[in-house]
Order: structure tokens, then C-alpha cells, then sequence
């Protein structure tokens, strides 16, 4: 945040304690930037005895701390590329409508883009009747591998020594692994 982002996406699965003070330093940190959306994990698996269905989700001091956290699954073709995206799950066990991660991420881009009431932005009722499907949708490449500038860890983590300033100003930053696929 000091940097400018907008949004500041984990795609990282924070489902286990560390160290008291490093789990308390990255919530608070969280807190103050108040611009956090963190994954967690839904699963369907078959077993002998039926269906069960598993979550891993973020501490959950982690969650308080967080803007938001969101499922991210994306269904890998045989080949290993990624072709398709989820926008929104099922769920038996959850009466609450579950969001895919890259919505959580605009919702909180927009809402703090616009720096207004709620209403302001698109809503998870307006979601579910736009985008209520909960099937797979074909993701629309609109450039090659790394269309989207890419830095890593070292440089996010001091901006100021390897990046231009305002690298990050008013940017979505998605923190994950960095994979090159061929199509």
C-alpha cells in the first residue's frame, strides 16, 4: 500500500500458523492496507462412502484481517495449460453465494477505485444474475506470455532499489507463482 496498489491479491494459501509474531505482523499489516484479497481452497472429492466436500480456507486471523478471500481453482486441460476460469461455485454445505477469486479482486478493485458506498460498484447480487453459472468459461488471452508485466519477490518486496517509481500505483498485484505455458 505504500507503494500505491489498489488491490493486493495472495494467491497463497495461508492455511497454517507460523510464528506468533510473524502471523501477528502480516495481519496487522493486512488491517492497516485494508486492501487484501487472500485465497483459499474448495474441493469435491469421491470416496467410498460419497461425496465429501473440503475447505481449506486462511486463518482465521487472517480472514478478519483481509478485505476479502476467495476461491481460486482453475481447471487445468490435459495439455497443463489453463484455458478456463470459474467466476462463481456450488457449494452443499455453504448458503452463501461463493465468488471466484478474480471477482473478489475487481469487486475490491472497483469499490476502491471509486471511493464510494457500496451501491456504487458491482454487487455479488448482480454478479450471481450476471454470472450465476457456476460452469467454467473460456478465458480470452489477449496477449502472449508476460503481456502482464511480471516482477519478482525480490523487487516487489523493495520497489524503491529495482522497480520504476510508481510501479505499483493504482494497480491490481497478484502475488503467486509465476508459470509460462505454451498454448
Amino acid at each position: 500500500t505504500a507503494q500505491g496498489a489498489k488491490v493486493i491479491a495472495f494467491d497463497v494459501l495461508f492455511s497454517e500458523a507460523t510464528e506468533a509474531d510473524s502471523d501477528g505482523y502480516f495481519s496487522n499489516a493486512m488491517r492497516e492496507a485494508g486492501n487484501v484479497v487472500l485465497a483459499e481452497s474448495h474441493e469435491y472429492q469421491e470416496t467410498p462412502a460419497g461425496i465429501h466436500e473440503s475447505w481449506i480456507r486462511p486463518l482465521q486471523q487472517f480472514v478478519e484481517a483481509s478485505a476479502a478471500s476467495a476461491i481460486v481453482k482453475l481447471p487445468i486441460d490435459i495439455d497443463g495449460a489453463v484455458r478456463q476460469a470459474f467466476l462463481s461455485f456450488d457449494s452443499s454445505t455453504q448458503e452463501r453465494f461463493l465468488p471466484a477469486f478474480s471477482y473478489a479482486i475487481l469487486d475490491l478493485f472497483l469499490k476502491k477505485t471509486a471511493n464510494t458506498k457500496q451501491q456504487d460498484h458491482i454487487s455479488t447480487v448482480q454478479l450471481q444474475s450476471l454470472f450465476g453459472n457456476t460452469e467454467p468459461i473460456l478465458i480470452n488471452y489477449s496477449g502472449p506470455p508476460r503481456s502482464i508485466p511480471t516482477v519478482s519477490y525480490y523487487q516487489a518486496i523493495e520497489p524503491e532499489t529495482y522497480l520504476s517509481k510508481g510501479f505499483f500505483k493504482n494497480k491490481i498485484v497478484l502475488v503467486g507463482l509465476s508459470l509460462t505455458a505454451t498454448v
